[in-house]
């Protein structure tokens, strides 16, 4: 698989110059990082402010399974699977949007910052299951599957931090 490709060639004073890029593949574009934040802005007001909503969002969904049966259409407040969408979307974006220079460096901090996601996702859900009882344990996992793209980007944020301030040293 080829990591890096020629983009640009310039010819100067009978010179040939090529340029060499970075793939980066399953990478937005930057403006996307500005989309997802909005969208994790709205998602978090929609759910502080639940409690103050008045109409529930009611629809005829299809559903797999509910009450013994099986591929059935039920009416559901829908705002929910909404915040939900709206979530993980909106984090998604933020996480995986191209930065301003996405070169070697920033690709091996991306690497570095999903295992640190990841072994802390792990360590939740086992200090979960040895902590946990009922509906503390249901609700957990609830809102445990939002946790491991916040990690990721404070991870990421952090390790571009870090490299920021030792080059100004």
């Amino acid at each position: 698989m080829k990591y890096f490709t020629f983009s640009k060639t310039f010819h100067t004073f009978g010179k040939t110059k090529h340029t060499i890029t970075m793939k980066t593949h399953f990478l937005l574009p930057r403006y996307f990082m500005y989309i997802g934040i909005a969208l994790t802005v709205i998602s978090i007001l929609w759910e502080l402010l639940e409690d103050l909503r008045t109409k529930d969002i009611s629809l005829r969904i299809p559903v797999i399974y509910e009450d013994g049966n099986w591929f059935t259409i039920i009416k559901n407040d829908f705002s929910d699977e909404i915040w939900t969408i709206l979530t993980l979307l909106g984090l998604y974006f933020i996480a995986f949007a191209k930065e301003k220079i996405e070169d070697e460096m920033i690709n091996n901090i991306r690497l570095r910052s999903v295992m640190i996601a990841i072994i802390c996702q792990i360590v939740l859900q086992i200090l979960a299951e040895l902590l946990l009882y009922q509906n503390e344990y249901i609700t957990f996992f609830t809102y445990e599957r939002f946790t491991i793209l916040p990690i990721y980007i404070i991870v990421f944020q952090a390790y571009k931090l870090k490299i920021k301030l030792s080059h100004e040293e």
